[in-house]
């Protein structure tokens, strides 16, 4: 065993860690030399404080307990280490000022509390944030906004044979004049609920209704029966929107121009 007797410890044992004023370590932090006095950049006391002034990689699990404070700020993106390597990390963007976390060999961003909004103005519909939940506010949707199948109308060039009347287009179709021959009236892509108004309806022929790939089952409201001589409006309501055998109810009555009821 190397003993320190009778020899210069500076010249000997210049490996040798020891406090930068040579003496006990205290209360207060000392400096690490070594013996030759170069700095180690490592500073303790007796009460197990540590500071250390470089880099430190650890190989194996660092387990800390109380107020611990640990940075993770990186200048941008680009400067975020491998995702892979680094599974499970996070890292502060100081550039777009956002948190993010590795996973799966990517980083992934995390919102701010500015990003969770409790209401949002979208071409003038106000969405809300309802304990967690997306809806529209006070049913603030105007017509303009509404989906074509609940606010166009379609235009119908009357003709014989089977003719698409597409729901998701339009709520009510408008033919151009008469009909020509006998005029089957089929719905397509109609959902539960939706009402579509068929008008001017005239022509001193046959009119049917199917619906799609079935054939559907349609419900006769009234007594009254077309009349092919004078304008008809005809509506017709999806109850029961299954592609196989849909399910409506209709009625269809004649009009005429006039502002007495």
């Amino acid at each position: 065993m190397a003993s320190f007797n009778g020899t210069q410890i500076k010249d000997t044992y210049q490996g040798i860690i020891k406090t930068i004023d040579n003496n006990t370590a205290t209360g207060t932090l000392k400096e690490l030399t070594d013996g030759n006095g170069n700095t180690l950049g490592i500073h303790l006391n007796t009460a197990g404080d540590l500071t250390i002034e470089g880099n430190n990689t650890v190989d194996g699990i660092i387990d800390s307990a109380g107020g611990n404070k640990i940075g993770f700020l990186f200048a941008n993106q680009a400067a975020f280490p491998d995702a892979t390597t680094y599974h499970g990390a996070v890292a502060h963007s100081h550039a777009d000022g956002k948190l993010y976390f590795s996973h799966s060999g990517t980083w992934v961003e995390l919102a701010l509390a500015s990003d969770i909004v409790s209401s949002l103005l979208v071409d003038d519909v106000t969405i809300e944030n309802v304990s967690g939940t997306l809806s529209i506010k006070d049913a603030g949707v105007s017509h303009d906004k509404l989906s074509a199948r609940f606010k166009n109308q379609g235009s119908i060039t009357p003709t014989t044979g089977v003719v698409d009347y597409d729901c998701s287009t339009g709520s009510s179709f408008k033919l151009s004049g008469d009909i020509t021959g006998a005029h089957t009236i089929n719905i397509t892509n109609y959902k539960l609920n939706q009402i579509i108004t068929v008008w001017p309806l005239k022509g001193d022929f046959g009119v049917y209704l199917t619906a799609g790939t079935g054939t559907g089952v349609f419900n006769k409201l009234s007594e009254v029966d077309y009349d092919g001589t004078v304008d008809n409006i005809l509506q017709i309501e999806c109850v029961d929107d299954q592609a196989a055998n849909p399910v409506f109810f209709y009625s269809v009555a004649t009009f005429a121009a006039g502002a007495t009821i």
